[in-house]
């Protein structure tokens, strides 16, 4: 992403609903995984450094991310980061008790060498939770501003992380409420060729991100019970 990106990030990681959602969702998987909170968590690609305080809630954090402008971001909520990609992580083996990719598998080039390359990284029975973008349909101009390389389907993510020798716990859509609205805007601005250069993260009228990011709320309980089936993303749990 360039530096306009970074900066809206910044700007609206601890209030937007699609952030405190993403960390609702999150944050309710960890409650049923982390028994000791003296675990090491590695926040893989962490960006601007928005899920920090909520992982640290968990367990000590690390995070790392290929980008420079992304880490100076990060420090007004993490010291413990450093300059690195997820397929050359600086840590030994078995380093980690659980790795979080929120959002990230979809930048890499090549899944499977960053995959194998976590797992390593991982401890015997540690857990990777991943979040990614779904379905190739509603590719827009937010994956180009966003620079993804691909979206996800529920087969073809259970397929790359079985691969990579992961054992899937948890895998469900989510995004689940609001996915006939951002599923009919993206259709129709494709349909009607309407381009854009950035991304579709924008500030949100109060009362509207209240309302959405309950949704997000009751979502994150419902993952606890059952799976979705489609959303304009994916969750997984997995483990080594």
């Amino acid at each position: 992403m360039d530096i306009r990106e970074y900066s809206k990030h910044f700007e609206l990681e601890s209030k937007h609903f699609w952030f405190k959602g993403r960390r609702a969702i999150i944050s309710k998987r960890l409650e049923h995984i982390v028994k000791n909170k003296n675990i090491k968590i590695l926040d893989g690609g962490c960006g601007t450094g928005g899920n920090s305080s909520c992982l640290a809630d968990y367990g000590i954090v690390f995070g790392i991310d290929n980008s420079r402008v992304a880490i100076q971001f990060a420090k007004n909520q993490n010291k413990k980061l450093l300059v690195s990609t997820i397929e050359d992580l600086p840590f030994k083996r078995n380093a980690f008790d659980i790795i979080v990719l929120l959002d990230v598998l979809e930048h890499i080039d090549l899944e499977n060498p960053a995959l194998v390359t976590i797992k390593k990284t991982l401890k015997n029975k540690g857990y990777l939770i991943i979040t990614v973008p779904a379905f190739n349909f509603l590719w827009s101009s937010h994956d180009k501003a966003s620079h993804h390389k691909r979206r996800y389907t529920y087969a073809t993510l259970k397929k790359t992380l079985q691969q990579a020798g992961f054992r899937i716990e948890k895998l469900s859509y989510m995004s689940f409420f609001l996915f006939p609205f951002i599923c009919m805007i993206r259709v129709m601005r494709n349909f009607c060729f309407l381009k854009k250069t950035t991304s579709d993260l924008v500030p949100t009228n109060n009362m509207l991100n209240n309302v959405l990011t309950s949704l997000y709320y009751i979502e994150a309980w419902l993952l606890g019970h059952i799976s979705f089936p489609f959303g304009t993303s994916l969750l997984c749990i997995a483990k080594k």
